[in-house]
């Protein structure tokens, strides 16, 4: 065999071995995690309960509504979304929206006020490649228990 070919041979081989160990960049997956912690101002202490986040996935139109955890889970959230026929629940590109609501008790049912913060996410390739997503939010938490309820509906007029 002619020299030529070996070289061939040779470059096709280290092709294969490199090559062979890397997968194509997903577009989409049937899992994804939203996590994060919800913060009492921008370097603040982790929101201790009482709110409801809600994190969206706006382009699919789906969402996932939990408590904030509180003690030792202080201000943490998880959103897990997944789709059991291993249909996409998230795809590069898609806008997460992030969404904290008071809870409280008004004439004895629980009502949920917004706090006027939303956090916009677009997701990246890397996102969609690990399948979760770590995002930190700030709000300016509300005392319900010092506040007349026509107060607190002022502060959301505006």
């Amino acid at each position: 065999m002619s020299k030529g070919i070996w070289v061939v041979a040779l470059v096709c081989v280290c092709a294969l071995v490199v090559f062979s160990g890397l997968q194509p960049v997903r577009a989409d997956a049937p899992l994804f995690v939203v996590y994060g912690t919800i913060l009492n101002g921008i370097g603040g202490a982790p929101v201790d309960g009482g709110y409801v986040v809600t994190v969206k996935n706006l382009d699919k139109e789906i969402a996932h509504e939990m408590e904030l955890g509180s003690g030792p889970d202080a201000g943490k959230f998880c959103a897990v979304f997944m789709d059991h026929t291993g249909g996409s629940v998230v795809s590069v590109g898609d806008e997460i929206m992030i969404s904290a609501r008071l809870q409280y008790l008004q004439d004895g049912r629980p009502e949920l006020m917004p706090t006027g913060t939303l956090e916009a996410y677009t997701v990246t390739a890397a996102d969609v490649e690990y399948m979760k997503k770590y995002i930190e939010v700030v709000i300016e938490v509300i005392s319900v228990e010092s506040r007349s309820w026509g107060a607190i509906k002022a502060l959301y007029r505006e």
